[in-house]
C-alpha cells in the first residue's frame, strides 16, 4: 500500500515549479517598489487614464469610496460616520457583540486627517474617542492600564493640537473640556487627576471654581 505523500514535500514540488521561480534581479525589484515608482507611472499617463485608475480605485472597497467622498467631496458630510465609528470603537453596545477596539477607533482619526485635512474635524474626532472612553470608564467601571493609557495619550495629544488652533476654532472644545473633567471625576485608576491636570496646565479658566478639580486642590491660583 503506497504512504500518503508528505504535505510538506507536495508543496515544495509545487511551488518548485516555473511559475513560482523567478531570477533574484526580478525579485529584488519587486521588493524595493515604492511611491516613487508609481508616482513616475502615473505621471506619464493622461488625464482619462489617471480617472480610470480612481474610478477602479473607487470600486475596490467601501474605505476607498469614503476616503474619496472625504478628500474630493465636502468632508464635513462624512465626518458624522466616522465620528460614529470612533465611538462605537471606544464604547460599543454593552449588550451587543462588538468589543471594545482602540486601534479602530484610531485608525478612523487618522483615515480622516489623511483623507481631509481637516484639523478642526480630526480634534472632534480626538475628542469623540477621549469623551466615549471616559463615559464608558464612568458608567461601567470599564478599563485597565492600557485602555487609561490611551485615553491619557489621545487627551494629551488634543490639548497640544488645541493650543495651536486659533481661538474661534478653540471656543467650541473649552466647554468640552469642562464636562469631560467633570465625568472624569468619577472614574479611579488616577485617570481624573491626570485629566484635570492636563485641563488645568493647557486651559486653566477651563474648569470652574468650584468642582471636582478644586475639591482635589488641583485649581489653579
Amino acid at each position: 500500500m503506497d504512504e500518503p505523500p508528505n504535505p510538506k514535500t507536495a508543496r515544495a514540488a509545487f511551488l518548485s515549479q516555473p511559475a513560482f521561480r523567478s531570477e533574484g534581479k526580478v525579485s529584488r525589484e519587486k521588493k524595493t517598489r515604492s511611491w516613487s515608482d508609481v508616482k513616475v507611472a502615473l505621471s506619464a499617463k493622461p488625464v482619462r487614464a489617471l480617472i480610470d485608475i480612481i474610478r477602479d480605485l473607487y470600486r475596490l472597497n467601501s474605505d476607498n469610496r469614503r476616503f474619496l467622498h472625504t478628500r474630493c467631496l465636502d468632508a464635513s458630510t462624512e465626518l458624522e460616520g466616522f465620528r460614529r465609528q470612533v465611538a462605537d470603537s471606544i464604547f460599543p453596545d454593552p449588550l451587543g457583540r462588538h468589543p471594545v477596539s482602540i486601534s479602530d477607533a484610531k485608525r478612523a482619526i487618522r483615515e480622516y486627517a489623511c483623507a481631509s485635512g481637516d484639523a478642526v474635524g480630526t480634534l472632534d474626532l480626538m475628542f469623540t474617542f477621549i469623551e466615549s472612553g471616559t463615559e464608558q470608564a464612568a458608567d461601567l467601571g470599564y478599563g485597565d492600564e492600557r485602555y487609561f493609557f490611551s485615553l491619557e495619550s489621545m487627551l494629551t495629544e488634543a490639548l497640544e493640537e488645541l493650543s495651536q488652533a486659533t481661538p474661534e476654532a478653540q471656543e467650541p472644545f473649552l466647554s468640552r473640556l469642562a464636562t469631560l473633567a467633570d465625568r472624569a471625576s468619577c472614574v479611579g485608576w488616577g485617570y481624573s487627576d491626570f485629566v484635570c491636570e492636563s485641563i488645568l496646565t493647557s486651559f486653566p479658566s477651563t474648569i470652574a471654581s468650584s468642582g471636582p478639580a478644586q475639591e482635589r486642590g488641583l485649581t489653579s491660583p
